[in-house]
């Protein structure tokens, strides 16, 4: 079996109306193999947030990051425009720059070759005895654009522009300005299980008669949850709107961009479960809190965000860990889907469409 018919074959319903929609096949969650086709096909072709645009305060202000093996530099250039390029030095293979700072050059310190922020090589020491060296040898660059104040990356050159993928949703958000907000909080969790897992929790509010009885199900109760239509290239979830806490909307703009935004209530709010892929049973899980200009030096109000957003979560790992063990068992199956579960077969849909 070929990987696109290996792929085809776990999503073979994806044309299927949302009352014949079923879940996965294991395989999809639980074979490395198909993570390996993800990172081929998926992750090393969208657009994939790596950070704020506050991050880069100024000129030379830097962040290193491994992207699905891929290491990258992101700087902000003498420009003022945040570029992405490989940390790899073209001598030797050596990573160059870890963590985040602030620098005037890109200087691998295994020889001190150096690159400007447009990647260009600026200074080699004692190369001129070498007829094979090249001084025009430059660190590869990597698109970026800036979406509501996040950094995205997408190292396909030939991806659809961003501004262009994402522009309904960008439509929706647009009342909100959050380019404006800042993070006030962020909280770290290591997470046994796949990506897709946690994609699809967030993607639906049917367990949240369960899982969240108290906590959540008081103010936007499950069964009133419904997903929105969309262009494909996000999933969105709506919930009633509770007359003391306000209003919350789910959105996923694919494949790992999920934003929660609560508006009306007493705390604008806006959460982002900013993932880090770690294998096809892992990831690390930096769940970052987002208060408007206004509100971010209010420490009552982030204390209590703080507490309510984990107390929340905490609720969702054993449920998303049973899943991860489910899976992994012979007895699995793809079960049928809930009509309050839409949002899924936006994803699945998406899925199959990149995969194959």
């Amino acid at each position: 079996m070929t990987g696109t018919e290996e792929w085809l074959s776990i999503a073979e319903w994806r044309e299927e109306p949302l009352e014949r929609a079923r879940a996965l096949s294991a395989r999809a969650y639980t074979d490395p193999a198909i993570f390996e086709r993800e990172k081929a096909k998926l992750f090393r072709r969208a657009w994939l947030p790596v950070g704020r645009q506050e991050e880069w305060p100024e000129t030379g202000s830097y962040k290193a990051i491994d992207l699905f093996g891929d290491p990258l530099l992101l700087a902000r250039d003498l420009q003022g425009d945040i570029v992405a390029l490989a940390n790899v030095c073209r001598h030797r293979s050596m990573r160059m720059l870890e963590g985040s700072g602030r620098i005037s050059a890109i200087q691998c310190p295994y020889h001190l070759w150096t690159y400007g922020f447009d990647g260009a090589l600026r200074a080699a020491p004692y190369m001129d005895q070498s007829a094979a060296f090249d001084a025009k040898a430059c660190l590869p660059r990597v698109r970026t654009e800036i979406w509501n104040g996040w950094v995205f990356v997408s190292m396909d050159a030939n991806a659809r522009p961003l501004s262009v993928e994402a522009s309904e949703l960008s439509a929706k958000l647009a009342h909100l300005e959050l380019s404006s907000w800042r993070q006030v909080a962020a909280l770290q969790y290591h997470s046994a299980w796949n990506w897709k897992i946690m994609v699809e929790n967030f993607a639906e509010s049917y367990h949240v008669m369960s899982a969240h009885k108290t906590s959540l199900q008081p103010f936007w109760p499950a069964a009133q949850s419904v997903g929105q239509q969309t262009d494909g290239s996000y999933a969105e979830l709506h919930h009633s709107v509770d007359p003391v806490m306000g209003s919350l909307t789910v959105y996923i703009l694919f494949p790992t961009t999920l934003i929660s935004v609560s508006e009306g209530g007493p705390q604008r709010m806006v959460l982002w479960y900013d993932l880090d892929i770690v294998a096809h049973d892992r990831f690390i899980l930096n769940l970052r809190i987002f208060f408007p200009p206004a509100d971010v030096g209010n420490e009552g109000a982030i204390a209590s965000a703080v507490q309510s957003v984990d107390f929340v979560h905490r609720e969702d790992i054993p449920l998303c860990e049973a899943v991860q063990r489910g899976l992994s068992s012979r007895f699995s199956s793809s079960g049928p889907l809930s009509h309050l579960e839409q949002p899924l077969v936006t994803f699945h849909k998406y899925l199959a469409a990149r995969m194959a």
